[in-house]
C-alpha cells in the first residue's frame, strides 16, 4: 500500500510491517510478547493506519509503534487472518478474512457483526 506522502507499506510473514522512505525499510512490530506479528492488510487514511493481523486489527495514528487501540475477538472480529480492510467515508469499517466472510460494526456499536 502507498501512503499519500509516497511512502510503500508492506506486510509480512511473522516480522511486522515494514515502512520503505526514500530507500530505507522500518520495521513495526505490534506483538510486544513474541516480538513478531504477521500483518496481511494494510489500510491509511487521514493519518491513520489499520493493520490486519492473526485475529487483530492494529489502529495507530502518525507511526505505527504509536498503537492506540485494536480490536480483537472481543469487538466480534472471526478468528482468522484479516485479510482485507476498508473504511468508507461515512466511517464504516469492513473486514474481510480467510475464509470469506465479511464483518462491520453495527452503527453506534463497538461490536463487529459477522455477515
Amino acid at each position: 500500500m502507498s501512503d499519500r506522502e509516497g511512502n510503500i507499506w508492506i506486510g509480512t510473514m511473522g516480522d511486522g510491517l515494514l515502512k520503505l522512505t526514500d530507500n530505507y525499510f522500518s520495521i513495526y512490530s505490534f506483538n510486544s510478547t513474541l516480538n513478531k506479528s504477521s500483518i496481511f492488510s494494510i489500510y491509511e487514511k487521514n493519518d491513520t493506519i489499520w493493520a490486519g493481523g492473526e485475529s487483530h486489527i492494529y489502529i495507530s495514528y502518525d507511526e505505527p509503534n504509536n498503537v492506540v487501540d485494536s480490536l480483537t475477538q472481543k469487538n466480534g472480529l472471526p478468528d482468522e487472518e484479516i485479510t482485507s480492510i476498508y473504511r468508507t467515508a461515512s466511517g464504516a469499517l469492513w473486514v474481510g478474512n480467510n475464509v470469506w466472510k465479511i464483518a462491520h460494526p453495527r452503527p453506534g456499536v463497538q461490536k463487529i457483526q459477522i455477515t
